[in-house]
């Protein structure tokens, strides 16, 4: 059973264009809403301005973090050792705990606080003039954003993949490159 990776926004974005499907709008008028729904996403996803909370993928763990073979490409085993280790949080994440995590411009998840330690630590700063963790969206348009809205629209004409990339903001080929 594989378990999907859930956030706020996720859920957010799938209800206003599954609306704009089941109305009684023309074809064209909804396909036209659909993409202004998905370029206002993208444009405050770009400019910072969704709350970090509708960002936080979270997802549960199967098993101890410590018991899987690899955690590479498993974000949040990969979130939960790294806790685990810096030993920051009340308890230590195990099976069954759910993890949740932000993608970052770094290439890297991050849990939630290594956000807030990351903007103190550059204020004061006394660290090397490395800049504050902030949410990727590109990662966030073309892996989580992207793909949905693709499955969701396939059976709409005049909303295929490239459409739907274009309404986003992002190359299309580039996006299938980080999808495949």
């Amino acid at each position: 059973m594989k378990l999907l990776a859930t956030y706020l926004l996720h859920i957010w974005f799938r209800r206003l264009i599954l609306n704009e499907i089941m109305s009684e709008q023309s074809l064209d008028d909804k396909v036209f809403k659909i993409c202004k729904i998905l370029n206002e996403i993208s444009v405050k996803l770009k400019e910072d301005n969704i709350a970090l909370k509708e960002l936080l993928i979270t997802k549960q763990l199967t098993k101890n973090p410590t018991e899987y073979k690899s955690a590479q490409g498993l974000h949040h085993v990969q979130v939960a050792l790294k806790m685990n280790q810096k030993g920051n949080l009340a308890k230590k994440f195990r099976n069954g705990d759910t993890v949740s995590y932000l993608f970052c411009t770094d290439g890297n998840p991050h849990h939630l606080s290594e956000l807030s330690q990351s903007a103190s630590d550059s204020s004061s700063k006394t660290e090397e003039n490395t800049p504050p963790l902030k949410p990727d969206p590109g990662y966030y348009l073309a892996q989580q954003i992207h793909p949905v809205v693709s499955r969701i629209c396939d059976p709409i004409p005049g909303l295929d993949p490239a459409r739907i990339a274009e309404a986003l903001g992002e190359n299309f080929k580039t996006s299938c490159l980080m999808n495949s």
